[in-house]
């Protein structure tokens, strides 16, 4: 797992595959394809490899718990 800092991520841009959620009758759900986050010093990090690819998420929030980050404080993308 890669580490990464959670202090100064401006966004994050989330992948997301929505068709395996309807095929597994999660409609509504996603799971994530890739996370880019970007830091207030301009600079995109892909994260992907801390999430867990396999999991249903209903939300952009709960991405961004999962990844140890308060939503309230980041803006989203995709």
């Amino acid at each position: 797992m890669k580490r990464f800092s959670t202090d100064d991520v401006v966004s994050l841009m989330i992948g997301k595959d929505t068709e395996t959620a309807e095929r597994c009758g999660a409609g509504g759900m996603f799971q994530v394809i890739r996370v880019t986050e970007t830091l207030e010093d301009g600079r995109e990090i892909d994260i992907t490899e801390n999430i867990d690819q396999g999991k249903f998420y209903s939300s952009n929030d709960d991405v961004a718990r999962d990844l140890g980050l308060d939503p309230e404080k980041i803006e989203f993308e995709g």
